[in-house]
């Protein structure tokens, strides 16, 4: 546990998977079709995406981010 959030393997994983292809979180948000900050609560923990977004996120990024792995 961090800062009272549960770690989760999939929003780490997401974190580094837009690092290592050298994107703007920015970029990365608008290809899924949600906002920056959208994406922004999802890296932060604040907020566990829903499970349409879970596979978008699992697909846009060749199952790098598994999408059973939020918290």
């Amino acid at each position: 546990m961090q800062d009272g959030r549960m770690e989760n393997t999939s929003r780490i994983a997401l974190a580094q998977h837009i690092k290592a292809e050298k994107m703007k979180k920015k970029d990365f948000a608008e290809m899924l079709g949600v906002s920056a900050s959208q994406l922004s609560r999802w890296l932060s923990g604040a907020v566990v995406p829903d499970r349409l977004s879970r596979k978008f996120v699992e697909f846009a990024t060749n199952r790098a981010v598994s999408s059973d792995g939020w918290q």
